[in-house]
Parts: C-alpha cells; sequence; structure tokens
C-alpha cells in the first residue's frame, strides 16, 4: 500500500488505493467471510468529503466492506448491505435474496427457505432490540419468529428499499422505489401481531414534490435520523 506521511497541518495518510486490516472468519462447513476497511468507494481518498459527497468519517472515508465465499459457488461475492443487531450480530445482504448472520465465529446463511421474503437485502438496521431488512421486494422483521413481513393496504408494494428508519415513537419510514413511505407505530404492532393484517400507509412522491425515488446502486443507506430526530 502506498501512504502519504502526516505533517504539521495534515494527519491524513491514506492514498489510492488503501484497504487495511482485513480479518478472516471460516464456518465447519467451508463458508469463508473476510471484512476489511476500504476507501476505494470514495471519489477522493485523500479528503473526508466534497460538495455533495463523502458521509464525514474521519481521517477519511472508509467503508467496511465484506466478501463471502461458499463451497457450492466457489467464488466470492461481495455485500449489498451491512447491519448490526443489539447482540453485535452482524447481517450482510446479498443479490439473489441472500443474507449472511454473522454470530461470532458461526456463519448462518439466510434465504427464501428460511422465510426471507425481501429479495435482494438492500437496507439493514435496527433500533434496540428490533432489526429491520428491506429490499426489491418488501420489509421484514427479522428478530421476531417467523421474520413477519410487512403489507400494505392500498396494494402498493414495498419495493426498492434502501433505507428504513424506526424512530423512538416506533414509527417506520422507508425510502424506496414508491417514494417515502411512512408507517405509523399502530399500524406495525397490527401487522406483527396478525400475519393477514394490511398496514395503511402514508406516501410522499413525486407529486408531493420528491424530485426522485431512491438510489438502488448506492452502497450505503439512504435514510437516516439524526440525533436531534430530523429524517
Amino acid at each position: 500500500k502506498s501512504f502519504q506521511a502526516a505533517n504539521a497541518v495534515d494527519t491524513r495518510s491514506a492514498r489510492y488505493p488503501a484497504s487495511v486490516w482485513p480479518s478472516v472468519s471460516v464456518a465447519d462447513d467451508g463458508r469463508m467471510a473476510i471484512a476489511w476497511q476500504d476507501d476505494r468507494t470514495d471519489q477522493d481518498p485523500l479528503w473526508t468529503g466534497g460538495l455533495s459527497y463523502g458521509e464525514g468519517t474521519d481521517p477519511d472515508n472508509w467503508q467496511i466492506m465484506v466478501a463471502t465465499r461458499t463451497p457450492a459457488l466457489g467464488a466470492w461475492t461481495a455485500p449489498v448491505s451491512l447491519g448490526s443487531d443489539a447482540t453485535g450480530t452482524v447481517w450482510i445482504g446479498y443479490l439473489g435474496g441472500r443474507l449472511l448472520r454473522v454470530r461470532g465465529d458461526k456463519l448462518t446463511m439466510l434465504t427464501a427457505k428460511d422465510g426471507l421474503q425481501v429479495g435482494t437485502v438492500k437496507a439493514i438496521t435496527s433500533r434496540g432490540d428490533h432489526l429491520w431488512a428491506g429490499g426489491d421486494a418488501g420489509l421484514q422483521r427479522l428478530d421476531l419468529p417467523g421474520m413477519p413481513a410487512i403489507r400494505t393496504r392500498d396494494g402498493a408494494g414495498l419495493d426498492g428499499i434502501t433505507g428504513i428508519v424506526e424512530t423512538a415513537q416506533g414509527d417506520v419510514w422507508l425510502n424506496g422505489l414508491t417514494g417515502i413511505t411512512r408507517i405509523a407505530a399502530s399500524e406495525i404492532q397490527r401487522a406483527l401481531g396478525d400475519a393477514a393484517y394490511r398496514v395503511a400507509v402514508t406516501r410522499f412522491d413525486t407529486l408531493d414534490g420528491l424530485p426522485a425515488f431512491a438510489e438502488q446502486a448506492w452502497p450505503l443507506r439512504t435514510a437516516m435520523e439524526t440525533p436531534d430526530g430530523r429524517l
């Protein structure tokens, strides 16, 4: 790797490209995962960010990246999304409706056979003990038995979800291909208690002034909440 020495006014050191601190985990059945820190997705790794890009990390725009390899595939695959829950378990989403759970040194791959219904997992987020996953085809709570899915009353799908926020009040906000969607906490609770229930939602789209729909190929989440409660 190539590094730039610090000086009196600049402590940055990353140069093109930079990927450091790899960590490898191997399951008993031969599946492998390697995680590392990388800044090659940064438009300019020598800077924290710029106008309209960079999420403000210091000293640079570092990302945690993970690649996995299974005996069946025989090749390394890159993740689409990454998240963690209150227990420290790491969850990694992939194309084709696959979700890897990394709990200590144990790797578990979840698919549709295990009840995963969101398609390609594009967003993973948690609040307290709650763990949400969203993707091409919907929204699910992963921390509950059966991983219950949320479906809407208006018939429009919760498609292309790349951003999820659960507020302190329990409302869930989604950013996806149908625009910005708000589901009230009371609706969420009814749906989690009754698999047949369809939630009422509030949607904001281009008719409300939204300039576009959620980015689908962006490696970062497309919705977040600030410490003062702004979305």
